[in-house]
């Protein structure tokens, strides 16, 4: 059996788990922790990427303390980089200066494939990572905004919806090149995504618009919010940015991005809460119905994921919109490790290559 590490760091903590694969893309978990780090400990870090040293020693221990004393390959989280194809991309030197250097983002997730690499280096395993958020498959019609100068951009939780979408054609006996599919991960933001012959031709930027969502403003009327920039409400962009992307949507209509403690609400006849989460699910269907159009409604599947499919009263209500112009398959959660995991033993066994970044 081959051994994986698959690490997925956050802003305080960093997730990390061992599996093992006997073939390609089949992996068991064995073993996983997430690794709390106190705000006092990475406050001694002038940047994210300062804390690579001191996170991959946890990792150690974490290897140490479950006796593993061989790995046969590494993967990390991606971050957001340079546009790329969808795939696994060996970590090379370019990839550690650009994320060391911050020059595409800082962002927590930049110590995935930094971390991963590190602890390639003293198991003597190859390193990787897999379709990071910026991976750019979109069709020339997609770029354009309506404005010169502003063009759209392809940002999208790619990990999650490309393994989803791959197992919903294993699980009817179909390659993703053969199926068109709109896939929505339903998370803290939202990505909605038209899927044809298996790539991301087209998608809301889950930080720039879309429906709204637990934390995200989605799109907003762009000469209302024009107004808002010059309010003097503000201080700056970084201000507002920071309302818009992580303290709006369900958050501020309600006090909390809970899905499970709406519905419950909801359920006790709360009728403000019930109004505010169908119209993010009204949203939700309407962008859906958006993604298929860019399909010209050739769809096979309305697939939901992401750890807002758990909620059942959310996927009802978005599979009432929706399900007239495909079959609604929810795979509710998050599966990131797992999918890390997945590239990892397809590489290891050959039925994938690993990309040049």
């Amino acid at each position: 059996m081959k051994k994986i590490l698959v690490v997925n760091p956050g802003s305080t903590s960093t997730k990390v788990a061992l599996y093992e694969s006997g073939k390609a893309g089949n992996v068991k978990e064995i073993a996983s922790r997430s690794i709390t780090h106190s705000r006092a400990e990475l406050d001694n870090f002038e940047t994210t990427a300062a804390q690579e040293a001191y996170r991959a020693d946890t990792v150690a221990q974490f290897l140490k303390e479950n006796n593993v004393n061989e790995l046969h390959c590494c993967a990390g989280r991606g971050a957001p980089v340079k546009a790329l194809d969808a795939g696994s991309y060996g970590i090379n030197d370019i990839m550690l200066n650009d994320l060391r250097t911050e020059k595409y983002s800082n962002h927590p997730s930049n110590l995935g494939a930094l971390i991963a690499h590190s602890v390639a280096e003293q198991f003597n395993c190859p390193s990787l990572i897999c379709d990071p958020v910026s991976v750019d498959q979109f069709e020339p019609y997609a770029r354009y905004s309506g404005l010169p100068g502003i063009n759209r951009r392809s940002r999208l939780h790619a990990l999650n919806i490309r393994a989803m979408a791959r197992h919903y054609g294993e699980s009817i006996g179909k390659p993703l090149d053969e199926l068109n599919l709109v896939v929505a991960h339903l998370g803290g933001g939202i990505s909605i995504v038209p899927m044809k012959k298996g790539r991301m031709i087209d998608t809301n930027d889950a930080n720039d618009g879309g429906p709204f969502s637990p934390q995200r403003a989605g799109t907003l009327p762009s000469t209302l919010l024009v107004k808002l920039c010059f309010s003097g409400e503000y201080g700056s962009a970084a201000e507002l940015n920071n309302v818009l992307t992580k303290n709006a949507g369900l958050l501020a209509y309600l006090g909390t991005d809970d899905g499970r403690e709406i519905e419950k609400r909801i359920s006790e006849g709360d009728a403000e809460a019930e109004e505010i989460y169908h119209a993010m699910t009204y949203q939700i269907g309407r962008e859906i119905g958006s993604a298929a159009a860019a399909l010209k409604g050739e769809v096979d599947a309305v697939i939901l994921t992401g750890g807002l499919s758990y909620a059942p009263l959310c996927t009802k209500w978005i599979t009432e919109y929706v399900d007239w112009i495909a079959p609604v398959v929810v795979k509710a959660g998050e599966h990131e490790l797992t999918a890390l995991a997945e590239a990892g033993s397809r590489y290891i066994f050959g039925t994938e290559e690993l990309k040049e970044y």
